[in-house]
């Protein structure tokens, strides 16, 4: 028992005070207080001195030199505009780069109303409406019964390439022209035009797309109908009936002689025929054929005879001639251009 009060006592003096303690004035309780935050000054090296003159023109010299820096000057922005002006041009260009455009020309087509008028080639461009027009032999206007096309190819009359697939309408007042569009730079169909009155359809085979071995695009393009229009009014007659016309010397003129001889001017187009006794020339604005007929439509400026054979000259482009032969035979003379 001694040893165990020994040892408890020894205990209680190696024991540091307790709650027990507290009130011991010998031995009070420590009081915990917390720390006091170390305070430093705003400023360890000093407060904020002003930069003399020069250094401070030196530093507003460096900021604005390496904002210009990052900025596109006039010449800078002139080059991008060029540049998106060239993709621009190159983009919208309607043909293989590098190579030039076909030209513009007016067609006029001569159309015979019978069996043996065949198709009218034209050639058209992409991007470019080519407007058809049609008239009687006096200039009135012929209206259009219906139109069959492709929608796949062309476009008439804003019908067609995909925004429209529907069939062009027609409005009760028919038209008298149609307006024609490839779809495609590169493009080969056909579309026919039925025209009021008449039992059969004009039908043209049109072609776009140009490597550079077509010339000219039709633009626009007139179709000159034999007869009169349903619509139309035929002139007042003359008080002479005028007669058919004979072939009459119209002088001395060295283009119809060098055409005569079958040595053309120079300048000369030699232009295909799909008959082998005719011969049809380009030159100088005007139509030549040649050929041992006679021209019965359409009207020609001139004409003069030699060798047994007559030369006729058109002041437009003429696609088709209405002749007659020796024998009283008609022979129509396809002219292509």
């Amino acid at each position: 028992m001694a040893l165990l009060a020994g040892n408890a006592s020894a205990q209680e003096k190696g024991r540091g005070p307790g709650p027990q303690d507290c009130g011991d004035k010998a031995n009070p309780c420590a009081v915990l207080k917390p720390a006091e935050p170390i305070t430093q000054p705003a400023y360890p090296f000093g407060g904020p001195k002003d930069l003399p003159d020069p250094e401070l023109e030196k530093l507003r010299e460096g900021v604005v030199k390496e904002n210009l820096g990052t900025m596109l000057g006039p010449g800078d922005i002139g080059a991008v505009n060029n540049q998106k002006l060239d993709a621009q041009g190159a983009t919208a260009y309607p043909g293989y780069a590098g190579k030039s455009l076909p030209s513009a020309r007016r067609r006029d087509i001569t159309y015979i109303k019978g069996p043996q008028q065949g198709p009218e080639q034209l050639w058209l461009a992409q991007n470019i409406p080519s407007p058809i027009s049609f008239q009687d032999q006096y200039g009135n206007p012929w209206p259009i019964a219906s139109i069959a096309f492709d929608p796949r190819f062309y476009s008439v009359n804003g019908q067609g390439c995909g925004a429209n697939n529907a069939p062009a309408p027609l409005s009760d007042e028919r038209p008298t022209f149609i307006t024609v569009t490839p779809c495609r730079f590169w493009t080969w169909s056909s579309f026919s035009v039925q025209l009021q009155d008449i039992n059969t359809p004009i039908v043209f085979v049109a072609g776009s797309g140009d490597d550079q071995t077509k010339k000219f695009i039709d633009v626009p393009v007139l179709v000159h109908v034999q007869g009169l229009s349903p619509t139309g009014k035929k002139p007042k007659p003359v008080a002479r009936a005028q007669r058919p016309r004979k072939p009459v010397e119209s002088g001395p003129d060295s283009a119809y002689q060098a055409f005569l001889n079958g040595t053309p001017p120079s300048g000369a187009t030699r232009m295909d025929t799909n008959d082998g006794n005719a011969t049809a020339w380009l030159y100088q604005g005007s139509l030549y054929l040649v050929a041992p007929y006679k021209v019965i439509t359409p009207d020609y400026e001139a004409i003069a005879s030699g060798n047994n054979k007559n030369i006729f000259r058109f002041g437009a482009a003429t696609s088709r001639v209405l002749a007659s032969a020796a024998d009283g035979s008609e022979r129509v003379i396809s002219i292509g251009y």
